[in-house]
């Protein structure tokens, strides 16, 4: 997983708090089975920081349902931004408190929490919609000797005992699997996507993107055109001066990329990368430029999305229907004829 320009967790969340409302906890705890009286030990937990407010999470968790058996449990807990570092805290002391219940952290690398490194990753710790609509996130973890499973296993729990299988146990989580040796998982998303662009857009925008606010100082994106598998020379661009409307989330807006600002040309590629000052690359996608171009008719093939090397090849491919054809066959004959 590659590090964003190595910032700690403190520091990430000293610049980048407020784009982040709740933190959607959950944690996996499990004891010995030979003592009702034994203590609780949290295996794993996770916390998500995302935009969703309180109703949002605690409906997830209604959903979800509790799992409480007398030697395992899952629970839940919501907090807001501005209480995540009463929790750090909390995991620095070793433990974690959850409805009262208090359990020890795995191993002792949770002392370290604050000053671990943001990573780029995540996969398999959440299928929540942010990670699904292709947010990217960043992650912080602590690392044990096993894995959340092996731990229950050691505790001597049994599927029998747990009154399931184990790997049903990521319902309740939220996560693919829990099969790495790490305890306690910092989920992030950076609030920064592509859009599609619908038919009216086609033709005259080369890229449109969604962004929080909070990104947008020294936030830039370098385009890359590239023409038979060559790369020219890239075009960079200052994110704040492409903002174009508040979309629905008042924290989020609108980026325009309009086509003026790159010559493109069908059946090419275009690379549109996204780059953070502190964050480092927070997006990147290779584009075919089909996706991005409105086949327009009566192109003049000397102008605009042509090449004049170029033209003839793809004045065809700008006349759509027969009778645009028809019409135009003359200018192809001369265009040919020239070129």
């Amino acid at each position: 997983m590659a590090e964003m320009e190595a910032l700690t967790l403190t520091q990430l969340l000293q610049m980048f708090s407020r784009c982040y409302e709740s933190v959607d906890v959950r944690a996996l705890l499990a004891r010995s089975k030979n003592s009702l009286d034994a203590s609780w030990e949290c295996v794993f937990l996770k916390l998500r920081l995302t935009k969703e407010n309180r109703t949002d999470i605690e409906e997830l968790h209604t959903q979800r349902g509790h799992l409480n058996r007398p030697f395992l449990k899952v629970l839940y807990m919501h907090v807001s931004i501005d209480e995540l570092s009463n929790i750090i805290q909390d995991i620095k002391s070793g433990y974690i408190t959850i409805d009262g219940i208090r359990s020890k952290l795995q191993a002792d690398d949770w002392k370290e929490i604050a000053d671990k490194k943001i990573s780029q990753g995540g996969e398999g710790y959440t299928n929540n919609k942010e990670r699904t609509w292709s947010f990217l996130h960043g992650i912080v973890f602590t690392s044990m000797d096993f894995s959340p499973v092996s731990k229950v296993r050691k505790l001597g729990l049994t599927d029998t005992d747990l009154g399931m299988k184990f790997e049903d146990i990521n319902y309740y989580l939220d996560t693919q699997n829990i099969n790495n040796p790490n305890n306690v998982v910092i989920l992030f998303p950076i609030y920064c996507k592509r859009l599609s662009l619908n038919q009216e857009e086609k033709g005259n925008l080369i890229a449109k993107y969604q962004i929080d606010k909070e990104l947008i100082e020294g936030c830039s994106i370098i385009m890359r055109r590239i023409v038979d598998g060559k790369t020219d020379i890239p075009v960079l661009l200052e994110v704040r001066d492409l903002i174009q409307s508040t979309a629905d989330c008042g924290h989020i807006v609108n980026i325009l990329i309009p086509k003026e600002l790159q010559l493109l040309l069908p059946h090419h590629e275009i690379e549109l990368e996204i780059r953070h000052n502190n964050l480092g690359q927070i997006s990147f996608e290779r584009v075919d430029t089909d996706q991005i171009l409105r086949p327009p008719f009566h192109v003049d093939p000397l102008s605009d999305a042509f090449l004049l090397s170029e033209a003839k090849g793809q004045l065809g491919y700008y006349i759509t229907s027969a009778d645009e054809k028809t019409s135009c066959s003359l200018l192809l004959a001369i265009s040919s004829n020239w070129l």
